[in-house]
């Protein structure tokens, strides 16, 4: 999380989401010869962030690990953690 001059905070997926509505066809991530766009990295981490919140348990929210090799899936993972309200990137 970012603290803001305002004090407002700013997380990682505040500005992901942003560029996606502003530039939904640029390439977001290029990795491994894969190119997505913004469009799509996003629409795969909504997906992942769906699978995280069907999946918990209660009230608890955990800490989701993402174990995967620079790629666009691990990206994606990444940002749907996120987007899930599971962790912080710091």
């Amino acid at each position: 999380m970012e603290l803001r001059a305002d004090g407002s905070r700013r997380g990682l997926w505040t500005g992901f989401l942003r560029s996606a509505k502003l530039f939904p066809d640029r390439p977001a991530v290029v990795a491994q010869g894969t190119s997505l766009s913004y469009r799509q990295l996003r629409e795969l981490a909504i997906r992942i962030a769906a699978c995280i919140q069907a999946h918990r348990m209660g009230s608890w929210t955990p800490l989701t690990a993402v174990f995967a090799h620079r790629s666009p899936t691990a990206f994606a993972g990444v940002l749907g953690s996120l987007l899930a309200g599971n962790g912080t990137c710091r």
